[in-house]
């Protein structure tokens, strides 16, 4: 793992980029080896840890905290979280295959090893372990244990076939409250990086300066887009006279009246909206492409002390979500729709 890290750290990834490696490559190396045996605690927090600081900070090893807890990184995306895989829990519902293959006394000398060395005639339901059995055993039990908790012996003995993705997500993983603006923040016609940033900006937990000053990290916590008062999420995006003008050009050029003063709000007036999914979903696109670069000049003028002026900004946000739309348009689209969006790119 962090043979790949150190290879992909001299790239120049967002974080989206980064979830992205995280997910499918890291994550992966784990998940099969969780189907085999079951890992000891510290080998879940090694690669917790590797995972973590590749994603917020791009390298294999940082003291540096993230800005989102892990736990709640391994929420599914529909409760405020990333879909990351939770590998002690899923190295469990792995596991609950084994219990599942005893219970069903599959046809294989594992199975069968098994009922001859320690099960020896008893219910395996019912089942005990003894102090003095190996390890990997009791933990076994311990899986079966914890299946016993939501289905009947009967019910795992009907299962045809295995599935540790639903063990996974409805015998182990606790369910938890879902968010409304889960659906739209991730919505496919955004760019992944402005997804992610967004999604940031919605948990406020996006390094502004009142977070910075409140970490011991900055001597003030003055907005670096006005300077004029503190720079919290709510000001930076909105309250800001930067990203207020940023607003308006926009609006103005979707032909809509912003009055919304938090993100939160702004997502749920086009929610209630009374006009097509595509229309909502543009406008998303837009809101999306106008917090990240909303974001990015914030940070230029931190690290640069550069700040681009409105029209070169709003330019560059209505250049960036056309064109992404137009890369990933439906293929079936309402003639209406279709023309409101011509008119729409066009302008």
């Amino acid at each position: 793992m962090c043979t790949k890290i150190k290879a992909w750290s001299s790239k120049n990834l967002y974080f989206a980029g980064r979830l992205t490696l995280v997910q499918s490559v890291l994550m992966t190396i784990q998940t099969y080896w969780a189907q085999i045996m079951i890992l000891p605690k510290s080998i879940f927090k090694s690669v917790n840890s590797i995972c973590r600081c590749f994603l917020w900070k791009g390298v294999a090893d940082s003291s540096s905290p993230g800005k989102v807890a892990w736990k709640q990184l391994c929420r599914p995306k529909n409760e405020g979280g990333l879909g990351l895989v939770n590998l002690k829990l899923w190295n469990l519902a792995a596991m609950g295959k084994h219990v599942w293959m005893i219970a069903t006394q599959k046809d294989n000398i594992w199975v069968r090893w098994i009922l001859s060395v320690y099960i020896k005639g008893e219910q395996w339901w019912d089942y005990s372990p003894k102090n003095t059995d190996s390890w990997y055993w009791r933990s076994i039990c311990y899986v079966r244990d914890l299946m016993k908790a939501h289905l009947s012996e009967a019910q795992l003995c009907s299962i045809q076939k295995y599935s540790i993705k639903k063990a996974y997500g409805k015998l182990i993983l606790p369910a938890a409250a879902k968010v409304y603006w889960a659906s739209v923040v991730w919505c496919r016609l955004g760019q992944a990086k402005h997804r992610f940033i967004t999604w940031l900006a919605v948990l406020e937990r996006l390094n502004t300066k009142d977070r910075l000053r409140q970490f011991g990290l900055s001597m003030d916590d003055l907005c670096l887009l006005c300077g004029a008062t503190t720079e919290n999420h709510n000001h930076m995006f909105f309250g800001c006279h930067f990203s207020y003008q940023c607003w308006s050009n926009i609006a103005s050029f979707l032909h809509i009246s912003l009055t919304n003063c938090s993100l939160p709000q702004l997502i749920r007036w086009i929610h209630m909206r009374n006009i097509s999914k595509f229309r909502k979903g543009v406008y998303y696109t837009f809101v999306w492409c106008t917090v990240y670069h909303i974001w990015k000049e914030r940070n230029n003028s931190l690290w640069n002390n550069q700040i681009s002026c409105i029209d070169k900004v709003c330019s560059m946000i209505k250049s960036r979500a056309c064109n992404r739309l137009h890369s990933v348009l439906p293929k079936v689209l309402s003639t209406k729709d279709s023309s409101w969006f011509c008119t729409l790119a066009e302008g």
